[in-house]
């Protein structure tokens, strides 16, 4: 078999899968020599090791040769511009991460709920995996090398299932009186740990390989991750066991014949230099590892032979894993999402940025390099001695005030001039960046600075939109990558999850209540999903938003007197407040505002309201912004029938209304002013004869008409 073919339908028994898999590893690295090469000159040039230069022929990354004895010293400078655009490009995509949202595959209620569950499902991993930090290094590996792979998978280790776990809790009495332990401290409850886990890694593309007649991720036969683990990892990871003890199929059993492995291929060990300073060439000795193996996840389509996927585990030499793949239960034969910046027809690996820039960069170092030299010669020129003037040859050294003594005989020594240096020079110095700057699409408006010559904020928000549009392959992929792997993952929830959580389904609640949503969970289960794991990322949704034009925007709007109407309303004037970030001009009004929000939040979590009422209140306002909460909660509620925390909230409506008419009837002017202000007008709602609520004027069950209550 060739170490193309790594389809493995011919293969049968763990040793010759293992001894094929270890070939292709070795091989890979002759396969991928060139991506490899370009990989690592970019996260040189990004570092700033700009003396560095892949030569493919040697199959090595070097330095750039010193100067012989006849040149001299020759200074390398370098103002490290790729760092720059490294830096800007990666703020842009992560600077707006999109979530997406899960949608119900039916309008039926049951539909409609579990998709609301499964957001709150999704929220709750996006924390518990930190996938904030996970696309920082997706973004940081896509803009230094084209692409990433991101991998959502099954952890059976104990440090991942104990680091999602909830803290014990106290043991109580059924009275809740606390349990003490013989020397006095709070006995607590020993948590089981869940079998396996749903968490998420970034692999770089050093760490992977694929069928190489495909030309796009997803049109690959096969797929292999090769990452160096501990062997403490692999021992947890690939040994795993159900409830009762017994070891899951396809498992081998043979993690403890692991053992360390000596050697790194090339491809790999330019991956692993990354972690120190020490760099060396791509084509050097390989470096050894301590505690770890090289583990090679291999994932094979599903074909008409292996109709749910073909997945097998080599580390060492020693296969872990044989059989169908772990994930088909879940529809999918492999658990990775790739990541890309920009395609390259006909091939898997995109283009990069920094690739891309490297070149232009050079360019500019040489000018800087010549720069360095006219200013060296400047400052110490040549000169033309006479023979026998008797001048020693490094007597001239320029020193202020130096006296020097010659034979006038033999002729004066003469300077040699250096010519001066064109503004052309200059103008190619500028010419050089402004091109790395539209290579790596980063234009003004992109960067930061504002366009000459546009007269209003407005114009450049239109400018920035434009520039943008420069990327919109590169968002429009990141979008339908975060897309499949938020899918995936609620795929894998759905599957492993079949078993109570209790922690993960107060996560989950909590969440739903957050989300302002009625749906009550007792036991989260996967099958509670009922197949709602179609995610939807809102396109151009990961496109940054400048929030100073922002800013500027909603004040030229202010200047036409647009938003003036918009104002009299006090929660958009205290968000105006929040945006600019003013604090003491919102004064006493802001402050109902805050409360009127607090006790809206409180009870929302089912707290009582009802005695949270001042008479320094402000109880117009108050009674506007309840009423406008229950407006949103009605809206969001599938039977359209009002809710216990709806039923609360207009109770403490009716609270604030009696306070408000005590005023009034206190003070007639006040009452005369404000009865403008129609309770309509705040989308109150009225307590019906049981308790529920029904619009205010309405008429209630009975059939009699009832004015509005006080």
């Amino acid at each position: 078999m060739g170490a193309q073919d790594l389809l493995l339908d011919d293969v049968e028994g763990a040793e010759g899968i293992a001894a094929e898999v270890e070939t292709h590893y070795r091989r890979d690295q002759d396969l991928k020599r060139y991506h490899a090469l370009k990989w690592e000159e970019s996260m040189r040039y990004i570092e700033g090791d700009h003396s560095s230069r892949g030569a493919l022929s040697a199959v090595e990354v070097g330095g750039i040769p010193q100067p012989s004895h006849r040149t001299g010293h020759v200074p390398r400078p370098h103002t490290n511009y790729i760092y720059y655009v490294a830096r800007l490009l990666m703020s842009q995509l992560i600077s707006n991460l999109p979530k997406g949202t899960t949608r119900p595959k039916s309008n039926r209620d049951e539909d409609q709920v579990a998709s609301r569950v499964a957001n709150a499902v999704r929220e709750v991993l996006w924390e518990e995996t930190r996938e904030d930090e996970r696309y920082r290094e997706a973004a940081s590996w896509v803009v230094a090398l084209g692409s990433c792979i991101k991998k959502d998978y099954l952890d059976y280790t104990e440090d991942a299932r104990r680091g999602l776990m909830a803290p014990a809790r106290p043991m109580e009495t059924a009275e809740g009186v606390p349990l003490h332990e013989m020397d006095g401290s709070v006995m607590k409850e020993d948590p089981e740990l869940p079998e396996l886990v749903v968490n998420s890694a970034i692999l770089s593309p050093f760490q992977f390989s694929f069928d190489p007649l495909a030309s796009s991720f997803d049109d690959a036969e096969w797929l292999m991750e090769t990452s160096v683990q501990r062997l403490s990892w692999i021992q947890q990871q690939f040994d795993p066991r159900d409830s009762n003890g017994k070891r899951l199929p396809g498992y081998t059993g043979k993690v403890d014949d692991v053992v360390e492995e000596q050697a790194l291929s090339s491809t790999l060990l330019a991956w692993y230099r990354l972690k120190s300073t020490h760099r060396g060439s791509y084509g050097g000795p390989d470096t050894n590892i301590k505690d770890a193996a090289v583990v090679k996840e291999y994932y094979r389509r599903p074909s008409a032979e292996f109709p749910e996927g073909r997945c097998a585990v080599v580390a060492n030499g020693i296969t872990l894993y044989e059989g169908d793949s772990p994930y088909a239960p879940a529809r999918m034969w492999h658990p990775y999402t790739f990541f890309s910046w920009f395609p390259y027809p006909g091939r898997v690996w995109p283009i990069g940025p920094v690739e891309q820039c490297v070149p232009v960069q050079r360019r500019i170092n040489s000018i800087d390099t010549f720069w360095m030299l006219y200013r060296h010669t400047t400052l110490a020129p040549k000169w033309l001695m006479p023979k026998g003037s008797g001048i020693p040859r490094n007597q001239l050294t320029g020193r202020p005030g130096q006296v020097v003594e010659f034979n006038a005989g033999a002729g004066e020594p003469h300077m040699v001039a250096m010519p001066q240096i064109g503004s052309e020079i200059v103008m190619e110095r500028d010419r050089a960046i402004q091109d790395l700057k539209e290579i790596a699409g980063i234009s003004d408006p992109i960067s930061g600075e504002r366009a000459k010559g546009v007269p209003s904020y407005s114009a450049q928000a239109f400018l920035q939109e434009n520039a943008q549009s420069a990327h919109g392959v590169t968002y429009a992929a990141w979008e339908k990558s975060i897309e499949r792997s938020e899918a995936k993952r609620l795929r894998l929830v759905a599957l492993a999850y079949d078993s109570d959580r209790p922690s993960f389904t107060e996560a989950v609640q909590a969440k739903l209540k957050n989300m302002a949503s009625e749906v009550e969970l007792k036991v989260f289960k996967g099958a509670d999903l009922k197949d709602n794991v179609s995610v939807r990322v809102e396109p151009g949704s990961s496109i940054p938003k400048s929030r100073v034009l922002y800013k500027q925007q909603v004040m030229e709007l202010l200047q036409t007197g647009i938003l003036g109407p918009v104002f009299q309303d006090p929660s958009a004037k205290q968000q105006f407040f929040e945006l600019f970030e003013i604090e003491g001009f919102a004064a006493v009004e802001s402050e109902d505002v805050l409360k009127a929000e607090a006790e809206n939040a409180m009870a929302s979590q089912g707290e009582d309201i009802s005695a949270m009422i001042l008479q320094q209140d402000n109880h117009q306002l108050h009674i506007d912004l309840h009423g406008k909460r229950n407006k949103q909660i009605m809206r969001n509620t599938p039977d359209g029938k009002p809710t216990p925390e709806m039923n609360a909230i207009q109770a403490h409506i009716m609270k604030h209304q009696s306070a408000l008419q005590e005023q009034m009837m206190q003070n007639p002017e006040a009452a005369a002013a404000a009865g403008a202000q129609g309770q309509m007008e705040s989308g109150q709602m009225a307590m019906g004869p049981e308790g529920m609520m029904q619009p205010m004027g309405a008429a209630p069950s009975n059939g009699t008409p009832q004015p509005p209550q006080g």
